[in-house]
């Protein structure tokens, strides 16, 4: 059987300035793939607002963000995977400097539950990057959320 790529690619190539422990813009649709050719099912993924992406369909999903950005002070710049409104992972770097450009890449395989009460994360699944560092002055974002299985 072939190789069944479903997934959707979001960049924002002007993000202004970003309060520390506020939610990052994540820009517009860039590219979706969902090869119907191949039999398989697609998942079904809404862009709800400037922040958030939310899962209609169970499953495990791979979750990748890019960041590069000016840090507004000193300090470590931090950013945050948050599903279902709680933090899943974080990853940090360090500005020595106020106007320091920072590198941080985040990589997390993120499971949407079918509705059940006993589960922590029931359908639908919003998704959100978190600026949870030092304030950003500006920076480009990339997001890639793919379905595993």
């Amino acid at each position: 059987m072939a190789n069944c790529y479903r997934m959707i690619q979001m960049t924002n190539n002007a993000i202004p300035a970003v309060a520390a422990n506020a939610l990052l813009p994540l820009g517009t649709v860039t590219r979706r793939v969902c090869p119907r050719s191949c039999g398989c099912q697609t998942f079904e993924l809404s862009y709800t607002g400037a922040d958030t992406v939310t899962i209609n369909e169970a499953g495990y999903y791979r979750v990748a963000y890019t960041l590069s950005g000016a840090a507004g002070a000193a300090g470590v710049a931090e950013i945050s995977l948050l599903a279902g409104g709680n933090t899943l992972y974080s990853v940090s770097a360090t500005a020595a400097a106020e106007g320091d450009e920072v590198q941080i890449p985040l990589m997390f395989m993120v499971r949407a539950f079918r509705n059940s009460d006993s589960l922590p994360a029931n359908l639908p699944l919003a998704v959100q990057i978190k600026n949870a560092g030092v304030a950003l002055t500006s920076a480009v974002g990339n997001l890639l959320i793919e379905k595993a299985y």
